[in-house]
């Protein structure tokens, strides 16, 4: 994932799918981590109760508040439930990574 998608010190965030310890390569040759929300809690800790998820829904609410404009999921059953959401926008695909567009936010 070399595209720039957020540049350094950005205010908006993208949110990632940390359900898997992949996640820290994205995470780390960003160059900006603090970009970046977990969906499920950091890897160096229990995990968490998922931010959004297929079952929970999208809390757009918390989307708003986080001012969250990407999000980048990894596993299939997430990207089953975020494709197609009329406030998504699919942009790119990165291997097994799938990356949306937070519409109402532009």
């Amino acid at each position: 994932m070399k595209e720039k998608i957020i540049e350094s010190g950005s205010v908006f965030k993208i949110l990632i799918d940390s359900s898997e310890w992949i996640y820290m390569n994205i995470y780390i040759s960003s160059e900006n981590p603090e970009a970046f929300i977990t969906n499920s809690g950091d890897i160096s800790s229990e995990p968490e109760e998922p931010l959004i998820s297929p079952g929970k829904g999208l809390d757009i609410s918390f989307i708003k508040k986080n001012d969250i404009r990407y999000l980048l999921f990894k596993r299939n059953d997430y990207k089953d439930f975020l494709d197609g959401r009329k406030e998504l926008e699919e942009i790119k695909n990165f291997g097994d990574w799938k990356l949306y567009k937070v519409s109402f936010l532009n």
